[in-house]
């Protein structure tokens, strides 16, 4: 099955890409979104959204998963916080003044309570509306892998 996944972003980002991602080691639904994709995808200072889940990746930890992205060398590492948002469970990094920009990047890994899939979720903020589409992102996001 391809599954459903599903979140509510601004009007402003008309630009977005779905479907199936895959590779040798790894298959993946994902959807993103932005007012421009090239200019999410190649900088800090465009807001988006990057939003997967898969079978095929689930098992390591949340942290494990984390410490595999490394923003660093355009963000300011600024910590670990533990995820709930009453579906979904896990850990989430915080990156600021990205590109020296100002931009915060939101990097996150959550799993369901039975486990059987993992989530990520990537927002770019750079502007205060941008929160507020995170906000709604994170109240919204949903995945049904059927």
């Amino acid at each position: 099955s391809d599954g459903i996944l599903v979140m509510e972003i601004p009007t402003t980002w008309t630009d977005i890409d779905d479907g199936l991602y895959e590779d040798d080691k790894w298959v993946a639904n994902g959807i993103f979104a932005a007012p421009d994709l090239d200019a999410y995808y190649n900088g800090w200072d465009t807001p988006g959204v990057a939003f997967a889940a898969s079978t095929t990746l689930a098992g390591p930890s949340p942290d494990e998963l984390l410490d595999k992205d490394d923003f660093s060398d355009g963000c300011v590492y600024d910590g670990r916080e533990d995820y709930d948002d009453g579906v979904y469970q896990g850990r989430y990094d915080v990156w600021k003044n990205c590109g020296d920009t100002g931009t915060v990047f939101i990097d996150i890994v959550a799993y369901p309570s039975d486990e059987a899939f993992v989530v990520f979720v990537q927002v770019q903020v750079v502007t205060e509306a941008d929160l507020e589409a995170l906000d709604r992102i994170l109240d919204t996001f949903y995945v049904d892998l059927g």
